[in-house]
């Protein structure tokens, strides 16, 4: 029997940089497509929704699947592939950022990811099946599949933001650079060491697979608020592909990982300690797996300023619809409530627009959000203000940014 904790997907969290999710979404496509240079294999564009997805072709056709540090196998939707996969070999539990499900493992096809890199059947490893389709719901996305770790691990990923695109380098670019060491948890996820605020150092699981910052075992975000290290934001839920969770958000006061040091970062209570792609964007990343380093590089968005939703209230896909969740304490209460259906945006139609679009317009200061919302068959318009959330903690910018006219 294998003895295997697979972490299943999670769904986009609401804390991204809007100028790089703008940046990737209007360019990453054209990047992507620019000749590969001689260390790489293949370019994969960054897409809006701060994810690298990649095609994947499996039973003679190309599917889309998404790059996930964070799941321990290849993982593929059971809706489209269970009855091709023959006898499971086994069920084990999957563990989400709030819910375990159990999900079954299948001796894998042959497959190709992207258009060069390729694992067979004879390799022995197992491939997972589960229900990902509240994933596209979260995504607005047709995503069939995750690449995961037992595909990575001999691998070296380069997620370039600002390039808008990720690849597959045949080396480290610059192995001579400083590095911080990766190790890699029982569930095979890469993991580095960060240090937090007063609390020392601690083992954080990066996340490809993750669209928020920061995430802290609930310990340890209990510790930062007694040491008031961590101010609470009004509470929206925290949702996976298993299910909801309301659980705590904060602003953390400090963070360090390697020569880089942040304050007033955006960090969730969740089950483990997590860093994902809205961190990371801060970054040129590199992941050499084999020789366990990861390579931070600075970008223009190193010390751009954290973003956050700013309307008491999250929203999320259900049944092709996007409807309102987390609705916090606020002067909105008795307006909007839980489960309320989103027609209209800015009065553009919904289906206009991507889960993600929405939340980054919900993240705007200064700015008002229009919405159209159905309760019960009966439709009303609700005008929400915007109003900038000011950092509770000094500011650690490094000197050289800390005057940004002098540039």
């Amino acid at each position: 029997m294998l003895n295997r904790n697979i972490k299943v997907a999670r769904s986009v969290a609401l804390c991204i940089f809007i100028t790089t999710i703008f940046r990737s979404a209007i360019s990453g496509a054209d990047n992507a497509a620019d000749t590969t240079s001689t260390n790489e294999n293949e370019r994969f564009p960054i897409e809006r929704f701060n994810l690298i997805f990649v095609p994947v072709t499996l039973f003679e056709k190309e599917e889309t699947f998404y790059v996930d540090t964070g799941t321990s196998t290849m993982l593929l939707d059971k809706r489209r592939f269970e009855r091709r996969l023959g006898k499971p070999l086994e069920t084990v539990a999957a563990s989400g950022s709030v819910t375990t499900q159990r999900i079954a493992l299948f001796k894998s096809p042959s497959l190709v990811v992207g258009h060069k890199l390729s694992t067979t059947s004879g390799d022995g490893r197992p491939i997972a099946c589960a229900d990902l389709s509240q994933l596209g719901d979260f995504l607005g996305k047709d995503v069939t599949g995750i690449v995961g770790m037992d595909f990575l691990k001999s691998k070296v990923l380069r997620v370039d933001f600002d390039a808008g695109y990720a690849s597959f380098p045949k080396a480290a670019s610059n192995p001579s650079e400083k590095s911080e060491r990766l190790t890699f948890l029982n569930t095979g996820a890469p993991s580095v060491r960060v240090q937090i605020a007063d609390e020392g150092f601690h083992s954080f699981m990066v996340d490809t697979g993750s669209n928020g910052t920061v995430t802290l075992e609930p310990p340890l975000f209990a510790r930062l608020l007694k040491s008031k290290q961590i101010v609470l934001r009004p509470d929206v839920s925290i949702t996976d592909v298993g299910g909801e969770s309301k659980q705590r958000r904060g602003i953390l006061s400090r963070l360090t990982i390697g020569s880089y040091q942040f304050s007033n970062l955006n960090v969730d209570e969740t089950r483990s300690n997590s860093i994902g792609m809205a961190f990371l964007q801060r970054f040129v990343s590199e992941f050499d797996f084999v020789n366990r380093r990861l390579y931070l590089y600075r970008s223009r968005s190193t010390y751009l300023p954290e973003l956050r939703t700013l309307t008491g209230f999250g929203v999320k896909g259900r049944n092709g619809s996007i409807v309102v969740t987390g609705v916090a304490e606020s002067e909105h209460q008795s307006e909007i409530q839980n489960d309320d259906l989103v027609i209209r945006v800015n009065d553009r139609p919904v289906n206009q627009f991507t889960l993600t679009e929405i939340q980054i317009l919900c993240m705007v200061p200064d700015s008002k959000l229009k919405l159209t919302l159905e309760r019960c068959g009966q439709r009303f318009d609700v005008t929400v203000d915007l109003k900038r959330i000011p950092d509770p903690f000094p500011s650690v910018l490094p000197e050289e940014d800390s005057n940004p006219s002098d540039k």
